[in-house]
């Protein structure tokens, strides 16, 4: 008689179910799984045989079928060994449990071990949400799956293990959840910048209200060290980004079970060589790309001119939507790309446009056209313009400490957190033209003024909008309610391109 067992498939970040039907019966021995399954599937068999035989169960010499259901779901990955060897004793009566309530999840060895597979958080809030009461995974995949409340995890070690467990011969051992650990800074990247008051102004607008900002100047100048410091301003990871970002994390493989969660934001910087698929996500199984694993985090693009036309025009919907749609034959996956984007780029070929001190060899056209490899509508999605300087590494001005910094970002961190708690939004670069209205008042004098500088710039209502987004931020590290005539001006400033 058929038996069913429970499994989950994550495609993507969302989980589905997946039922392991097995059957024996009578005539030669035999192995077959049908299902819709990759090679990592089908190799299975081997693995499972080899794994009952060392742990000394029977493994059945009937002909065996095995089906994994639906059969319309392309199924990956080796996270269903486990299920099809239960299945596989349930069936020959060498486990008595009823297994109706649970879920497995696990790759086999050949010696009966099991090792981790990927997506442990997507799986057990898959169970949460869908009211399974049990998950049985590995040991290793446990501080990962207990991230989420709700079904009982049972980690295991071996197939052995599994099976004494199932037939009431042992009781689970749950270990005790490791406190993760904190990766500790010792120095501030911040602190090496000398001069560049402007830029590391235009840098704490960005993070207070988490804008997109892009440098340009010449080779050398501190772009780079600018950007890699963006991650240090903003704000600690909320409970609720830690999940996030954990999650997506937990979907490329890129966690361990002595560090479950990333409690850090992500700093994800990408060469120009890279491929789209690699920057949007893609492949099979679908997986997130580099804009999804700095969701939450800071995406920095380096000689912004030189990726691909596609590569960068691509960036446009997730720029504002923050969110990457995907799709793949007959799959649509949605990855999130709430990043904050961080670009930098010479004046042009030679680098040298501009400077007071080294001539520029690039001639007119030359110049243009590289300038024009950035389209309008993209350089539209960036909130925040700034030209570098070369610096002066000795200075009597007095500047603002990293601490003094960090606290105005914080403070303006909280009055988003107060003007949003009633909605979906977290801070101000996620306001929209239809809600614009609702978050930002301006008095008489402040709406005439925008409306000159629109019509003298003729500047496109996106462009209105995300003037009024970055005044708004401004006005917050002021400690202010409302913006006026002064932060729009100054959220012009850092708009055009000078």
């Amino acid at each position: 008689m058929p038996v069913k067992i429970f499994s989950c498939l994550v495609d993507g970040l969302n989980g589905q179910l997946v039922e392991v039907e097995a059957d024996i019966l009578p005539g030669m021995s035999a192995f077959t799984i049908v299902g819709l399954g990759d090679t990592s599937v089908m190799e299975s068999r081997e693995r499972i045989r080899s794994a009952i035989k060392t742990t000394k169960a029977v493994y059945p010499q009937q002909k065996k079928i095995i089906n994994l259901a639906p059969a319309s779901l392309r199924k990956h990955g080796p996270t269903f060994d486990l299920p099809i060897a239960v299945a596989l004793l349930v069936a020959s009566r060498q486990i008595e449990a009823n297994c109706h309530d649970t879920l497995f999840v696990g790759e086999l060895a050949l010696n009966g071990s099991l090792r981790p597979v990927q997506n442990a958080v997507s799986i057990a809030l898959f169970a949460r949400e869908n009211n399974w009461q049990k998950i049985i995974l590995p040991l290793e995949n446990f501080a990962e799956a207990n991230l989420v409340k709700g079904p009982e995890l049972i980690p295991v070690t071996t197939l052995a293990e599994v099976i004494k467990i199932l037939n009431g011969e042992s009781q689970p051992q749950i270990p005790k959840p490791k406190r993760p650990t904190i990766a500790i800074q010792t120095e501030s990247t911040f602190d090496l910048i000398k001069g560049q008051s402007e830029a590391k102004h235009a840098l704490q607008i960005a993070a207070a209200g988490r804008h997109h900002i892009l440098m340009y100047g010449s080779p050398g100048i501190g772009k780079t060290i600018l950007a890699k410091s963006l991650a240090e301003l903003l704000p600690p990871l909320s409970q609720t980004e830690i999940f996030e970002t954990t999650r997506i994390y937990s979907a490329c493989g890129k966690l361990s079970s002595e560090q479950p969660l990333v409690q850090t934001r992500p700093f994800r910087e990408v060469h120009h060589t890279a491929s789209l698929s690699s920057i949007t996500g893609g492949g099979n199984p679908l997986k997130p790309g580099e804009i999804s694993l700095a969701h939450n985090g800071v995406l920095f693009l380096d000689e912004l001119p030189e990726f691909p036309r596609s590569h960068l025009e691509v960036l446009r919907q997730p720029l504002e939507s923050r969110e990457i749609h995907l799709s793949r034959q007959n799959r649509q996956t949605i990855f999130p790309a709430g990043f904050t984007l961080v670009a930098a780029m010479n004046p042009c070929p030679c680098g040298n446009y501009g400077d007071t001190e080294k001539p520029c060899i690039c001639s007119p056209q030359t110049i243009l056209n590289y300038r024009k490899k950035l389209s309008g509508p993209l350089l539209d999605r960036i909130d925040l313009s700034i030209r570098l300087t070369r610096p002066l590494l000795k200075t009597t001005k007095v500047e603002k400490s990293l601490d003094q910094i960090k606290f105005e970002i914080q403070l303006a961190s909280e009055r988003q957190e107060r003007r949003f708690q009633n909605s979906k939004l977290r801070n101000n670069s996620e306001i929209t033209s239809i809600n614009l209205s609702k978050y930002i008042k301006l008095d008489e004098a402040s709406e005439n003024y925008l409306q000159n500088l629109a019509q003298q710039k003729s500047l496109s209502p996106r462009a209105q909008v995300q003037l009024l987004k970055v005044a708004l931020t401004i006005a917050d590290l002021k400690n202010l309610d409302q913006p006026g005539q002064a932060e729009i001006a100054e959220a012009w400033h850092f708009k055009q391109m000078q």
